[in-house]
């Protein structure tokens, strides 16, 4: 009795020994999993067209395998390919560490901005030679380069106090992507404060005139140094701006001499003055026709005398 029941404790412990090893085996199976830990870009910001080196870290968590035998695969994105080998191959990435697996890139030159998933298949094996495969994903956001042009900048070498100048100037969007928020922004000294024009959103390939008036104050006489900011943003928020240099010679507004008033021309005289003229010429016809009759009594006279 006591034999057979040693013989069944033994059967149970077998039983015990040979089921726990497939379940052992079966835990370091499922632990051993390599996972994207991070993922870094050599250049920023990655516009279309452009060459670049993805460097992906992968770590393996687990505690009970070392990955072996290692194969990443870039399968890229909607917009980038690999740029030359796809394949990256690591001998051991050991329990607890990670390895940085870097990947060249070129992103399509039709590639729209915004952010785009990029593919990482993973193929490794364990300590006992079992095969895994998975596949991990990163982000990459492509950013669409902000061209815009504009005509020349044209203001007046001269101004007068007083004189409003009118400013027009064109802009042009030449990239693939829309501008917002156009704005030109002008700090001269003659200005009271200084003048914004918002020209706003600019659609790709489209042209939005921006046009104001620049009145120039009094006592900035001489010449006035000052600045045009031109400025936008993309959809991601990105602000782009230029700066131009403007100088103005600013003069000042010449006096005008007005004409006499006619009126004043009588203001302040004599009210006897009139009078006086007028007596004035009655003596005087008066003092001529006396003059005249004595002449002629004295040449009567002197023919008389003959």
């Amino acid at each position: 009795m006591r034999l057979c029941s040693r013989k069944v404790w033994l059967l149970v412990c077998l039983t015990l020994l040979l089921g726990a090893a497939p379940a052992r085996a079966a835990g370091r199976f499922a632990a051993l999993r390599l996972i994207a830990a991070g993922s870094a870009l050599d250049r920023y910001p990655l516009e279309a067209g452009a060459r670049a080196t993805l460097t992906v870290t992968i770590s393996n968590p687990g505690r009970y395998s070392d990955a072996r035998n290692c194969k990443f695969t870039l399968e890229g994105c909607a917009a980038c390919i690999p740029d030359g080998a796809a394949s990256v191959w690591v001998e051991r990435i050991g329990r607890g560490e990670s390895a940085a697996i870097a990947f060249p890139l070129y992103v399509l030159p039709d590639a729209a901005p915004g952010w785009f998933e990029a593919r990482v298949a993973c193929e490794y094996e364990d300590d006992s030679g079992a095969q895994f495969t998975s596949v991990e994903s990163v982000w990459l956001e492509i950013h669409e380069p902000m061209r815009l042009e504009h005509s020349a900048v044209l203001l007046p070498q001269r101004a007068v106090e007083g004189d409003s100048l009118a400013f027009q100037i064109d802009l042009m969007n030449m990239g693939r992507g829309t501008l917002y928020n156009a704005l030109l922004a002008f700090d001269l000294p003659f200005l009271a404060a200084p003048q914004s024009v918002l020209v706003g959103e600019i659609a790709p390939g489209a042209t939005a005139v921006g046009r104001t008036n620049l009145f120039v104050g009094a006592g900035r006489l001489g010449e006035n140094r000052g600045t045009l900011v031109i400025s936008c943003e993309n959809a991601a928020g990105e602000r782009w701006e230029e700066t131009v240099e403007l100088a103005i010679q600013v003069e000042e507004k010449p006096k005008i001499a007005t004409a006499p008033d006619p009126d004043d021309a009588g203001r302040g005289a004599p009210a006897w003055l009139p009078g006086a003229a007028i007596a004035a010429l009655g003596v005087g016809a008066i003092l001529c026709v006396q003059l005249r009759i004595d002449a002629r009594r004295r040449r009567e006279r002197d023919e008389r005398m003959l």
